[in-house]
């Protein structure tokens, strides 16, 4: 998290404007705040709480992580990353079929690679994906995710983060998987496994 608010504003307005460039408005408001024109779309948490959520949805998240992995920011001369890619903060329009990355308020060290980088940001969206859903569909939807996402470079590191932390990064992965019990996440994540091996 950002130690002051200016920080904050400085990378908030340069992510949206790394992003989207002029086709949405944004603005600093004040030393302070940060007014940005509302982006298409509903957020996929609610989708996934509606019974709404698609194929569709999840190969334009995939996509748009990509996308955005493959910037470079002059600003912070650094490949963008996000930092807290959770279901909510990840917009789908169907009419588009597009997605939408939003909320910049976390962001990754910078001492760290980024690969490192890249693959917890998949880790966060998956686990929250595999965490809210209940039906088995969860599977189905991280290939979909990961296939359009495309970058065998990456998996290795994203394989290497997918088992069960120690210590307070557990406490984490509790809330980041809606309170998964152990066993279930332990099995959920060796199939995710698998899943990252066929990709490479």
């Amino acid at each position: 998290m950002f130690p002051n608010v200016r920080g904050w504003q400085a990378w908030e307005l340069a992510s949206f404007r790394l992003l989207y460039g002029d086709s949405y408005r944004y603005e600093a408001v004040g030393r302070d705040a940060v007014l940005t024109e509302r982006l298409p779309g509903t957020d996929i948490r609610t989708l996934l709480a509606q019974d709404r959520l698609t194929d569709a949805a999840l190969r334009a998240a995939g996509q748009v992580f990509r996308e955005a992995h493959a910037l470079h920011s002059n600003y912070w001369e650094l490949d963008w990353s996000h930092g807290d890619p959770h279901l909510g903060n990840v917009l789908y329009d169907s009419e588009q079929q597009r997605a939408f990355l939003i909320d910049f308020e976390t962001r990754h060290e910078f001492a760290l690679s980024a690969n490192e980088r890249h693959a917890d940001d998949l880790l966060t969206f998956l686990l929250k994906l595999m965490g809210s859903d209940h039906t088995g569909r969860w599977q189905g939807w991280s290939q979909r995710f990961l296939e359009a996402y495309d970058n065998p470079v990456v998996m290795p590191y994203l394989r290497k983060r997918l088992t069960v932390p120690f210590g307070l990064e557990r406490v984490l992965w509790h809330t980041r998987t809606n309170h998964l019990p152990v066993f279930e996440l332990r099995t959920r994540l060796m199939l995710l496994k698998a899943l990252t091996e066929t990709l490479c």
